[in-house]
């Protein structure tokens, strides 16, 4: 026969184990963060991402990549962390609903495009176009965080990997957010329309 001690004894198992559950985030699969460069092409074949980091709970590293095409030179790089960063993917992406397109509504916006592709275990993958003043305030801090991460060069080279597969396959939710740059043909053909037509005498 329990005693009032083994229900006492029980109920803080029980509590632990339901405390513990609760705090346990699960496995982060994927998570991908570019800045792209759409704004600057028409063309879509020239879509790169111009700095790219991404991240999974099995490798437990961060890897970076920087496209400079002034010279020509993607340069690779990688850390390894602790579960900080993990902590962070889970509060912030973790059972949220977001738009693919948090683009705001800007007259003229003169910079580059991003891009955020996640998944966890036994959840389906998400991606997210945004532009940096549509995002809330708590979610932009981990942006932030994140794109000064890909600048901060005391991490180590390495071998190059893949940047460019997870953009190209997501190029088409992309332009339904940020179409490309008009073409100069476009351009030229928009000016010559506004331009005023005089009758000649």
């Amino acid at each position: 026969m329990y005693t009032m001690r083994d229900f006492r004894l029980i109920l803080l198992i029980s509590f632990l184990a339901i405390s513990c559950k609760q705090i346990e985030r699960p496995k982060i699969e994927k998570f991908i963060w570019i800045r792209h460069n759409l704004n600057w092409i028409h063309d879509l074949s020239d879509l790169q991402a111009r700095y790219y980091l991404s991240y999974n709970d099995s490798l437990k590293t961060i890897f970076y990549a920087h496209n400079n095409s002034k010279v020509k030179q993607v340069e690779y790089y990688d850390s390894s962390i602790n579960d900080s960063i993990g902590d962070m993917i889970f509060k912030n992406f973790y059972k949220k609903s977001f738009s693919n397109c948090l683009i705001g509504q800007p007259s003229i916006y003169d910079g580059d495009f991003y891009c955020v592709i996640y998944k966890f275990e036994n959840e389906p993958e998400h991606f997210i176009n945004y532009l940096p003043f549509a995002i809330s305030d708590s979610l932009k801090i981990f942006m932030d965080y994140v794109e000064k991460a890909t600048k901060n060069r005391t991490n180590k080279p390495t071998k190059p990997f893949d940047i460019s597969s997870n953009l190209i396959r997501y190029k088409d939710t992309i332009v339904e957010c940020f179409p490309p740059a008009p073409t100069p043909a476009e351009i030229e053909q928009k000016v010559n329309f506004k331009k005023p037509k005089y009758d000649k005498k």
